[in-house]
């Protein structure tokens, strides 16, 4: 809850949007009591509210966006410009890691077993 929270300031609250680019459980940050806070903002990008809130018309530089295998969405390889969406993603993905124990990247992900499709499957039975 606290992440979740935490990503709806950066993306909602500051006066310049703030995309992280690398959400991933090695940067988030736990206290002494336990409370997680989001770290290394080294890929982050801002991104300066538009007049026309319309998502088409938003830009970023995506230049090094990197992130990381597993976490980062897909199309950020194919020059997609970050988002707050991006964000949202890999947030998700950190919940089904947490939820199922597996890492995106885990060895058993060969051919169309991914994450989405193993936690998919699993509901279904």
């Amino acid at each position: 809850m606290i992440l979740a929270s935490a990503l709806h300031y950066l993306h909602d609250h500051c006066e310049t949007e703030i995309v992280h680019c690398d959400l991933k459980p090695s940067n988030i940050l736990l206290d002494n009591d336990l409370v997680a806070h989001v770290g290394d903002f080294g890929l982050a990008r801002l991104l300066p509210k538009p007049v026309n809130t319309s998502s088409e018309q938003r830009t970023s530089s995506t230049i090094a966006i990197k992130g990381s295998i597993g976490y980062a969405v897909p199309e950020y390889g194919m020059g997609l410009a970050a988002s707050t969406q991006g964000d949202v993603y890999s947030y998700c993905i950190l919940l089904l890691e947490m939820i199922t124990g597996r890492r995106p990247t885990d060895d058993m992900f060969v051919g169309d077993l991914d994450l989405h499709n193993y936690v998919n499957r699993a509901l279904h039975e």
